[in-house]
């Protein structure tokens, strides 16, 4: 329904003009684009149904006695990987930063920005 009219563009087709042939292209991208945007609010709420039932599922999966150990072993651990990862993120970036202010301006290198 979407992508079939885009598919549908004749490219081999000698006796039309390649500006018609991108036209008709663009034409059909700009339908399909507007068609996603009205159905938006049906995919957001698909999105949130969806991570709802994740969650129940997660919850569920708590009562499992092997997977009850994971649960609570992650959960103990919790504020230690907050930690960690922040502290992992904070060393990256300034890795990153680092890196950046010494290479950006090395010609040899070349151009981040």
């Amino acid at each position: 329904r979407i992508v079939g009219p885009m598919l549908a563009v004749p490219w081999t087709n000698e006796g039309q003009d390649y500006r018609t042939k991108l036209q008709e292209l663009i034409n059909y991208m700009r339908d399909a684009v507007g068609y996603l945007d009205s159905r938006e609010l049906e995919r957001e709420v698909a999105f949130a149904l969806t991570l709802i039932g994740y969650m129940r599922l997660l919850f569920y999966l708590g009562g499992h006695p092997r997977i009850a150990i994971l649960i609570c072993t992650v959960t103990n651990a919790s504020d230690d990987l907050a930690h960690f990862f922040y502290c992992a993120a904070v060393a990256m970036s300034v890795l990153a930063f680092l890196g950046t202010w010494l290479l950006a301006g090395d010609p040899r290198i070349g151009h981040f920005f």
